[in-house]
């Protein structure tokens, strides 16, 4: 019978839950899994409270979950457009005729650079919009925005490669998740700013 927790597991938690929560759920979900010695058994739990979180979040953030979508949506539909104007059509075809492993790293540069740039300017409105136009919450959000999205756009290259079938509108999604993270991340910064600043 194993008696630590799963270690990527705890460190999810440890990440992805709000900090009011943690401690509590962590300490109880750790004595359950003492008695149950389960692996399983705790990482079906932390995934139904990192959910469970996600939808109080989401309901607290409604409108960051609502721009996000009209921000994604509006972008998924204007990105051929852009990616068809002449001005862009010398980076996109910049390294076809490089070897293969430079070609593609530089497609992923530059598609990545586009999409960043794209995500930038919708946290830049965002920020605008709620009043929380902060240098840290902004650069903190940008940060993560440029994290995420590179991460997606190198992870869709494997997936695009084996399902083509329908993969447009669904290769926004993360695009969507990464924006609302990195909202989400820079409010944090600026709530807690702000919370330091009333003490």
């Amino acid at each position: 019978m194993k008696t630590h927790p799963p270690a990527i597991a705890t460190w999810l938690l440890e990440h992805l839950i709000r900090r009011s929560q943690r401690e509590a759920l962590i300490g109880d979900l750790f004595e359950e899994f003492i008695r149950r010695g389960s692996p399983h058994w705790y990482w079906g739990q932390m995934l139904k409270a990192i959910a469970i979180d996600f939808a109080h979040r989401a309901r607290t953030e409604w409108f960051a979950v609502v721009f996000a979508g009209v921000w994604i949506t509006m972008l998924a539909q204007v990105w051929p457009h852009i990616m068809m104007t002449l001005g862009s059509q010398p980076l996109i075809w910049l390294g076809i005729g490089w070897p293969w492993p430079l070609s593609l790293l530089c497609y992923v540069a530059i598609f990545t650079a586009a999409t960043t740039v794209s995500l930038w300017i919708g946290l830049v409105l965002y920020f605008v919009l709620t009043r929380r136009f902060e240098c840290r919450s902004l650069l903190r959000g940008m940060a993560v925005t440029s994290v995420l999205d590179l991460a997606i756009n190198t992870g869709g290259l494997f997936f695009v490669g084996r399902h083509r079938v329908g993969i447009y509108m669904i290769s926004w999604l993360p695009l969507f998740v990464a924006l609302l993270v990195s909202m989400i991340a820079g409010r944090a910064v600026g709530s807690r700013g702000a919370n330091k600043s009333t003490a």
